[in-house]
């Protein structure tokens, strides 16, 4: 029993030392089949913090409680479409970090089974 735990010990050992970390997950993401929509989407969010500033200025400057009004719900939306584009991008990366433990349980699958045939 002992010598059980320490396989399943060596193999958790084994496992998290080959884990990536968030900033290796998001270079990942740009090497694979998606990176133009990985660009194209931190180029829409880039320009959704840049509306989303200059409508906060616009806000604090506009004399007229209707512009206030305009320029908050200019706001709101931007950073609504932001918080939408990260929603989907963290998305991106867990279904890329998904793909990468199921093609490693595959390839323990096909050693598991190459070592009992022999």
């Amino acid at each position: 029993m002992n010598d059980f735990d320490d396989r399943i010990r060596n193999a958790l050992q084994a496992e998290h030392a080959t884990e990536d970390g968030a900033f290796e997950r998001i270079g990942q993401a740009f090497l694979k089949r998606s990176r133009a929509l990985m660009i194209i989407g931190w180029i829409k969010m880039g320009f959704f913090v840049i509306i989303a500033a200059f409508a906060a200025y616009r806000y604090y400057q506009s004399p007229d409680p209707k512009a206030m009004l305009g320029w908050a719900a200019v706001f709101i939306v931007m950073s609504l479409s932001l918080g939408i584009g990260f929603i989907i991008y963290w998305l991106e990366l867990i279904r890329i970090s998904v793909l990468r433990e199921i093609k490693r349980l595959e390839l323990r699958l096909i050693q598991t089974i190459s070592e009992r045939r022999g």
